[in-house]
């Protein structure tokens, strides 16, 4: 862990791509964890660049997904939402080959709050209402209760306080086993 970044520049030197996905993603990851979010985008751009020349396979769909989601929370440190939603939409087609709602939804929930920050209210509550939509498709109840957090967000934007309570009161009414928190020793 600690010479990762060496292990991914002679991976990407050596063109050992598959090798230099996983260590500079790793490189990502220990940047990101370390609060370096710029370094950490960089690391991401540098394997999502080395992913693209794998072939298509479902291990491919992964690592691209992954490091997507990774270079989205970086940018999001860095204040560059526009720039993190743009990750996100390109982690959903990754979310797509892999015909997966848990990640399709857990975008959608995420797109859901960038947009409303932006002003795209119409388009929020879209992306939210798809986001809960997976969430109860797939019996998720941390995704459910992430993405009535965000359309109860968006729907304030609106001013639609009537929807914001029924949204928080449906979050609130969560048991604890349901909660993505709960925990036996509490």
């Amino acid at each position: 862990g600690e010479h990762v970044e060496v292990l991914a520049h002679h991976a990407r030197r050596g063109e050992l791509r598959e090798k230099a996905v996983s260590y500079l993603f790793q490189a990502g990851e220990k940047a990101a964890r370390r609060s370096a979010p710029r370094m950490a985008e960089e690391w991401y751009r540098q394997a999502l660049d080395q992913v693209e020349t794998l072939s298509e396979s479902r291990d491919k769909w992964e690592q691209a997904f992954a490091i997507l989601d990774g270079m989205n929370g970086a940018l999001a440190n860095l204040g560059e939402t526009r720039s993190g939603a743009q990750s996100l939409r390109q982690a959903d087609v990754f979310a797509e080959k892999l015909n997966d709602d848990r990640r399709r939804g857990r975008l959608r929930a995420m797109l859901a709050s960038y947009c409303a920050m932006h002003g795209e209210l119409d388009e929020a509550v879209a992306e939210g209402r798809q986001a809960l939509a997976m969430a109860e498709r797939t019996c998720d109840a941390a995704l459910r209760i992430q993405a009535q957090a965000y359309l109860e967000q968006v729907h304030y934007y609106r001013a639609d306080y009537k929807q914001v309570v029924e949204l928080a009161a449906a979050n609130l009414g969560t048991t604890d086993s349901d909660s993505p928190y709960y925990s036996a020793s509490v």
